[in-house]
């Protein structure tokens, strides 16, 4: 995993972050914390962080999720501090092209990009200073997501976030592993 001098600052600068902003309780989520799993996942050393520099491309995601995949971590968070000189536009389809091809193996891929902000009940949940992809294990995303519900989490979106969020990606999932089934027979 790509890192290095500058590269170990920024990786603590975005733990920080998740520190201080992710696991912490907010009050306008209802007293959960924007993610639930962030703090559990820290404890037990379960994130993989990695800092690259450069572009966002593909290949250095598919080069991260063959490194993920033999791991125990439960996310890999990929950072691009350069993230903002690509456009958000070809970001977002670079993403697309990038899920097409690594969900039938079982991993989703998460873009933060610092020109989009992720409001949602007064909370901005983007990070706003670096580019961040993390990589989840499908299965695992999935299971947390229906274990968040039980939970009551969601209770505190609004419905049009929650179908552009959790409905619309387990949508998207289902029907690219429908798709690889399809090809495959």
């Amino acid at each position: 995993m790509a890192e290095n001098s500058d590269g170990n600052s920024i990786i603590k600068d975005v733990q920080k972050w998740m520190l201080e902003f992710v696991e912490k309780p907010n009050p306008l989520l209802g007293g959960w914390a924007p993610c639930p799993y962030a703090r559990e996942a820290r404890v037990e050393e379960k994130v993989a962080f990695s800092c690259h520099f450069g572009a966002f491309t593909k290949e250095a995601v598919l080069r991260e999720i063959k490194e993920f995949e033999n791991s125990e971590s439960r996310v890999s968070v990929m950072i691009f501090p350069q993230l903002h000189e690509q456009s958000l536009q070809s970001c977002i389809e670079l993403l697309q092209q990038i899920r097409q091809e690594v969900i039938p193996w079982g991993f989703f891929v998460l873009m933060d990009h610092p020109e989009r902000p992720e409001p949602m009940n007064g909370v901005d949940f983007s990070n706003g200073k670096y580019g961040l992809l993390l990589i989840q294990r499908v299965d695992d995303l999935l299971q947390s997501a229906k274990a968040l519900q039980g939970k009551g989490y969601y209770d505190h979106w609004s419905k049009e976030h929650f179908e552009r969020v959790v409905l619309k990606r387990a949508h998207l999932i289902n029907e690219l592993f429908e798709a690889a089934k399809s090809e495959s027979s």
